[in-house]
């Protein structure tokens, strides 16, 4: 029976199976940069490459889903779009190159912003903007315990970040952050950080229906937006996100955050004009030197995986893993593209990379794999042979071996299979012994031939001398002399003629 392996192998090479392309929203979630704990994931077939931006449940009817599809329908109010100025990170403010560098993935450089050219009231909001490129990086003890519980307790803002990093830090895991965040929820459901990071920790948890809520209360806010798109995708509501995304584009016009979000949606309704909409965007901020990030290369790739170019892709990820080596979104994008061009040495080399890299486990493509191979290994186990089967079997075995009739069988063909052996050794003897023979009597010919033409050409020889002879015998002595004076008197003529010429 073939191993989990194996069907992984041979599905790759028929184009059946399905790998999963992981594409890291850090770059696209302002309000959550680990909203999943490995990013979110998306589903690519060979033959038809749908996004499905959910952890994978392994089932070919539908698309996998992590969220339960979600009842609310919340749009920005019209209240949202007349206060639109109250988002501290919008296009008017004093925040919003920081800001742009955060959507953009280049969070270090939001972490090395000089904050102490922006006026107190934008302080603690560029503080705020730093703790979650730092969540973004995955520096979660640094952001907890960088924050005093005093300090929690008096800014909800800062209780917040406190929350999602101690949630984060649990690998997604703790249910007192969980009921932290409910409680923050309820009673500052007007603070953006609130709005941003208790959502991001409702939602990963599961409760997307109080995350939507919470969201929908925003006050003209792109990152809630933002949050909001993902949110529905991960639902598989592409019609609802749409409604975010245009809702949206009624007050940002083309903010960056707006367009990233209808590129989001692009991948997720699929069709190459969407695909190709999508790798416009990405491929604007990955290849441009002032917005160029990892992310954005490999959302670039996932584009370009979609649309079938393999090779752009590949340059892509190489870009990406060569600014950081051991990210794991690169990596895992990097084993789904060798799997579809048929470059299994390639894809276990990048596997074996991605799984000792630190959260290299955690990423839904390792997950998905060692899930589905579990799968597999229990639906083997339901046609494995029973024991009371193999044991009878082997009885049944041994009786037969000691049945007299049957080892007389196995005497005769064995003494059969010898004879066999022996008559196709003689048959190949006698063979070439015939082929020798011919070879000895072909060459005997060729010799006779050769003699007798050799005997044929010295009788006309001899012949001619012997006619020779004879002519020469029937002229008399003094013929020669008379031959001689003939000749003689023909040459002085003809030197006579020659001298009066030449004179």
């Amino acid at each position: 029976m073939l191993s989990f392996e194996q069907v992984v192998k041979l599905g790759s090479q028929e184009g059946a199976i399905e790998v999963w392309v992981v594409w890291q929203f850090a770059l696209f979630a302002p309000a959550s940069p680990q909203l999943w704990p490995s990013r979110d994931k998306f589903t690519f077939i060979h033959s038809h490459p749908p996004f499905v931006h959910a952890i994978p449940q392994f089932t070919t009817k539908s698309p996998p889903s992590y969220f339960t599809a979600t009842k609310h329908s919340h749009l920005t109010s019209s209240k949202q779009h007349t206060t639109a100025t109250m988002d501290p990170y919008s296009s008017e403010g004093e925040l919003v190159n920081m800001h742009t560098a955060f959507v953009q993935g280049q969070y270090q450089q939001v972490i090395d912003f000089d904050t102490s050219i922006f006026s107190a009231p934008n302080q603690p909001s560029a503080q705020i903007l730093k703790y979650r490129a730092q969540l973004a990086l995955q520096d979660y003890d640094s952001v907890s315990s960088s924050i005093s519980s005093s300090d929690a307790s008096s800014d909800h803002s800062l209780a917040a970040v406190k929350v999602y990093a101690s949630y984060a830090a649990s690998s997604f895991t703790s249910d007192s952050a969980v009921s932290q965040a409910e409680s923050l929820s309820q009673s500052n459901s007007d603070n953006l950080s609130v709005q941003l990071l208790c959502g991001a920790v409702l939602a990963r948890a599961g409760k997307t229906d109080e995350a939507i809520a919470l969201l929908s209360q925003h006050q003209g806010s792109l990152d809630a937006v933002a949050m909001s798109t993902q949110i529905h995708l991960s639902n598989n509501r592409a019609d609802l996100a749409a409604k975010e995304a245009k809702s949206a584009r009624s007050f940002a016009q083309d903010a960056l955050l707006v367009n990233l979000a209808e590129s989001w949606i692009s991948l997720r309704e699929g069709g190459d004009a969407k695909y190709q909409q999508a790798f416009y965007v990405f491929e604007e901020l990955a290849q441009a030197p002032g917005s160029s990030a990892v992310t954005s290369l490999v959302a670039q790739a996932v584009s370009e995986l979609h649309l079938g170019r393999y090779p752009e892709a590949e340059t892509a990820l190489q870009q990406a893993l060569d600014i950081e080596p051991d990210n794991t979104t690169a990596l895992a994008n990097a084993v789904v593209l060798f799997t579809a061009t048929g470059d299994v040495e390639r894809a276990a080399e990048m596997k074996k990379k991605l799984q000792g890299t630190k959260g290299g486990e955690e990423t839904e493509l390792l997950q998905g794999l060692a899930a589905k191979k579990e799968a597999f290994d229990a639906a083997c186990e339901k046609y494995q042979p029973k024991l009371p089967e193999i044991r009878q079997f082997k009885l049944d075995s041994k009786r037969i071996e000691k049945n007299q009739e049957w080892r007389q069988y196995r005497r005769d063909m064995k003494r059969y299979e010898e004879n066999q052996e022996e008559w196709r050794k003689l048959n190949k003897n006698t063979r070439q012994r015939k082929r020798q023979e011919g070879e000895r009597l072909e060459r005997e010919r060729l010799e006779k031939e050769r003699l007798e033409q050799e005997r044929r050409s010295g009788n006309i020889i001899k012949r001619g001398l012997l006619n020779t002879q004879e002519f020469l015998n029937s002229f008399e002595p003094e013929d020669f002399f008379s031959i001689s004076e003939i000749l003689h008197e023909t040459g002085q003529g003809m030197k006579a003629a020659w001298k009066d010429v030449l004179e």
